[in-house]
């Protein structure tokens, strides 16, 4: 069996199983009662992230346990009528 870059056995590709596991994110962070989920994703997921509502930061690192690949910052407001709105102008990247 191959294996691409984000482990997803090409047999069930395509199939729309992205699109529920974010779906199940979504609800059980709705429920949690906080206001945004953060995570991170490499440039080729920046798309299928934001297609489920999430917005980019331009924060990139890089963790060991995810194949020292760099991942960009991503984030989804979950409640933004309660919160407000994300301004990205503000974010900053900053350096240790």
């Amino acid at each position: 069996m191959s294996r691409n870059p984000h482990g997803i056995d090409p047999n069930f590709q395509g199939r729309g199983l992205f699109y529920q596991l974010a779906k199940k994110m979504l609800e059980a962070g709705d429920r949690s009662g906080r206001a945004y989920i953060v995570g991170g994703c490499d440039e080729s997921l920046v798309t299928i992230w934001q297609r489920v509502g999430f917005t980019t930061l331009p924060i990139w690192f890089n963790d060991g346990d995810l194949g020292s690949i760099e991942q960009q910052l991503i984030i989804k407001e979950l409640h933004p009528a309660v919160v407000g709105c994300i301004d990205n102008s503000a974010a900053r990247h900053r350096r240790p």
